[in-house]
């Protein structure tokens, strides 16, 4: 979704909606002035795939995942 941004420092995704999710490979990647992610709001439940999710974000300094929700359903 934000594949190589180099020039995104800080991104709002507090109205994003991701209960329906499955891949959020590469999201960020290559992000290299990223310094701060709020993703507390996601829903990661149905998520499945989040390889390099963060790979290259080498400014990155803040991520709050506190209540990033990755408990699968059965």
């Amino acid at each position: 979704m934000f594949y190589y941004c180099p020039n995104l420092t800080n991104i709002d995704l507090s109205s994003f909606d991701t209960k329906n999710v499955t891949n959020m490979s590469y999201m960020f990647c290559d992000c290299s002035n990223l310094t701060n992610i709020d993703l507390a709001s996601f829903d990661a439940k149905n998520v499945t795939n989040m390889k390099g999710i963060f790979r290259g974000c080498s400014k990155l300094i803040n991520i709050n995942l506190s209540s990033f929700n990755t408990k699968i359903s059965y």
